[in-house]
């Protein structure tokens, strides 16, 4: 078995990836730039930040320069820590650094660089800087910065093709930057545009092409200031703006952020100012997509393909359709799209929701087997021994109330869950097809489980170390074994937010380690699913869905175990079976008033061509993690306090 060639991912309940993480690189010592000792006083500077990716988690270990435009030693490197921050302190000549301007750039393997700059003068002793940075490999849901940017640039090089209101000197250098944006040349527009706003600062157009040119080049938090200016100088009346590319843009950035509510807000904004412009009603219609209002999203789309809408427009108007129920207008929506292409022609990102509106037509059109939630009590007990002994229900009437208080409880779980540690040890199993065990490995690490400190999304980043606190990954890939992780995150179906994703039943009481528990199945709808895992082979990948059982305990709703399976096999890459089995238990920390049920045991079992996998995951000695960087001394502090259980 190649095992390297393999990935499996699952948002929902693991994450299974056939390739190791990567180590992490030793922090090298930083020296600030030399004093000079004729100077009669020192200028103290403290430059300090935060790198996120776009929808707010923290990008770990980045690499950063802080570039100081002067001195021996301009440009100092550094490295951002578990939380994406770093810091440094600096001792200046004022006389050498008069007039200077900072920089800091940040680059990972994987993303575009984040960008942003300040005048030394105006940032006093202290810089605080936010850095976003964008991945290289955009998501198909989504509009790309390029099209967004070439879109948006056609469009205004149309509407000057006459003389712009404003200072001519200014209208031709605006022509400039228009044109190096049209090439995606958005560092050599940004410079140009700046100097035109310096002239033109109540110019709405100039502000909202810089704040695009801007993002363009990754200095995103200068470009949403820019951008929420435009969009301030839009006119004094805000129910009509002049201009509604500010919004438009912003709302796009919303969408990117994953908040789909305060984009549709901002684009309704934008239709304000032109409620026929053909890109503002295409992404509207995504934003209402993004939040499942199907009918509403096949409404927009519509007029925004009568208005002239791109052809992705086409694509998003047969993903509503098919979660209406309305598979063939999703079909021929889907065959105007391509336009007699191939789907091997597509770019990548758009390659990929094609995929998945195909498998979502499959879905749809096949004839898929029984569910947990559709099997009989009989059936259930035959294909799931777990459920021997199982009272059955009598009625569904205690389900709304059962599942109400259960996503209660799992939101709670994921708006306070706090960072933590545990050891983590791994037993990794390849079996032979009597069950027999063929080859195994015992492998043990610090698991850090991260929450996103902004709340922006649900789930978890999760990390594995070495003792010594270098980022680390399970050996043995080369022999076939595998990667699996992610199961904090295993209850999201029962999420509050989640829940109208899937079928539910309550199938009975069981005893379980000598309580009775209430049993719960669910299925995930292939129509609406939003938690999706994908199993990919070399070039080949297929979206996964799951469906499961989640016992609950009836004193305090707490889910005290769950099994979850695949709602179906996955035949385009041979992937028979994936089941994950956890068991939780309560921990308490002293530093939080209220316990945590957190995954104590995982089994998680894979067959894939005919191979069987097993890996079993035990966690113990459960800590608060917390992480404080001090880059200027060269070493990470590691903070830890233990769990009582």
């Amino acid at each position: 078995m190649n095992a390297r060639s393999i990935f499996v991912y699952a948002l929902l309940p693991a994450v299974v990836a056939f390739r190791p993480l990567r180590a992490l690189p030793q922090v090298a010592a930083i020296s600030p730039p030399a004093p000079r000792s004729t100077a009669p006083s020192k200028q103290q500077l403290h430059v300090s930040g935060r790198i996120t990716a776009v929808t707010g988690e923290p990008v770990v270990h980045a690499q950063v320069e802080v570039d100081l435009g002067a001195g021996p030693n301009p440009v100092t490197a550094l490295e951002a820590n578990l939380k994406g921050e770093f810091e440094i302190d600096y001792s200046l000549d004022p006389a050498l650094y008069k007039g200077r301007a900072l920089s800091v750039v940040a680059m990972k393997d994987g993303y575009a660089e984040a960008f942003e700059a300040a005048d030394l003068a105006s940032v006093g002793d202290n810089w605080r800087v936010d850095l976003v940075m964008r991945e290289e490999d955009e998501k198909p849901d989504q509009l790309p910065l390029a099209q967004l940017t070439s879109n948006l640039a056609r469009r205004f090089h149309v509407g000057w093709s006459g003389a712009p209101p404003f200072d001519p000197r200014s209208a031709d250098t605006l022509r400039a930057a228009l044109q190096f944006l049209e090439k995606g040349d958005a560092a050599g527009a940004a410079p140009i545009l700046t100097k035109v706003v310096e002239r033109e600062a109540s110019c709405v157009e100039c502000r909202t092409l810089l704040g695009l040119a801007m993002l363009g080049r990754g200095s995103w938090s200068s470009a949403l200031e820019q951008l929420t200016q435009a969009a301030t100088l839009s006119g004094p009346d805000k129910s009509k703006p002049r201009r509604g590319e500010p919004f438009l843009i912003l709302g796009v950035i919303e969408n990117w952020r994953k908040d789909p509510t305060k984009a549709a807000d901002l684009l309704l904004q934008a239709l304000n100012a032109d409620p026929l412009d053909p890109l503002a009603l295409q992404e509207f219609g995504r934003s209402q997509i993004l939040q499942h209002n199907w009918t509403e999203a096949d409404k927009c789309l519509t007029k925004a393909i009568q208005a002239g809408a791109s052809a992705e427009a086409h694509l998003l108007k047969a993903r509503a359709l098919l979660s209406e129920g309305n598979p063939q207008q999703a079909q021929a929506e889907m065959n105007t799209y391509l336009g007699g292409r191939s789907a091997r022609d597509l770019p990548l990102a758009v390659r990929s929701m094609w995929s998945e509106m195909v498998e979502r037509l499959e879905w749809e059109s096949n004839e898929r087997p029984k569910s947990v939630v559709d099997q009989t009590a009989a059936e259930l007990v035959r294909t799931l021994p777990d459920l021997k002994g199982i009272e059955p229900a009598a009625s569904q009437d205690q389900l709304p109330d059962t599942l109400r208080r259960v996503g209660e409880g799992v939101r709670t779980f994921f708006s306070q869950f706090p960072n933590t540690s545990s050891l983590e040890q791994i037993h990794e199993e390849r079996l032979q097809r009597t069950g027999k065990v063929a080859q195994s490995l015992n492998q043990t690490f610090q698991y850090l489980c991260f929450a996103s400190p902004e709340r922006t999304d649900l789930g978890f980043a999760e990390y594995r170390t070495e003792r010594s606190g270098l980022l680390s990954g399970p050996r043995g890939l080369e022999q076939g074994f595998m990667l699996t992780s992610g199961f904090a995150s295993a209850s999201l179906p029962l999420h509050p937010v989640y829940q109208p994703d899937s079928a539910f039943r309550y199938l009975g009481r069981q005893m379980v380690e000598g309580r009775a528990a209430f049993v719960i199945a669910y299925a995930q709808r292939p129509e609406a699913a939003r938690l999706t895992g994908a199993f990919r082979v070399n070039e080949s990948s297929v979206t996964t869905l799951s469906q499961g059982l989640a016992w609950i305990d009836p004193a305090n709703y707490q889910i005290i175990r769950m099994r979850t399976d695949l709602l179906n096999p996955c035949p385009k890459v041979a992937l028979q079976r994936e089941t994950t089995d956890i068991r939780f238990g309560k921990v308490h920390f002293k530093e939080i008033a209220a316990d945590l049920w957190l995954p104590l045991d995982v089994t998680v079992t894979v067959e894939w061509r005919g191979r069987i996998l097993r890996n079993r995951h035990n966690y113990s000695e459960f800590k608060i993690f917390n992480v404080e960087t001090q880059q200027k001394a060269a070493k990470v502090l590691l903070s830890e306090t233990e769990a009582d259980r």
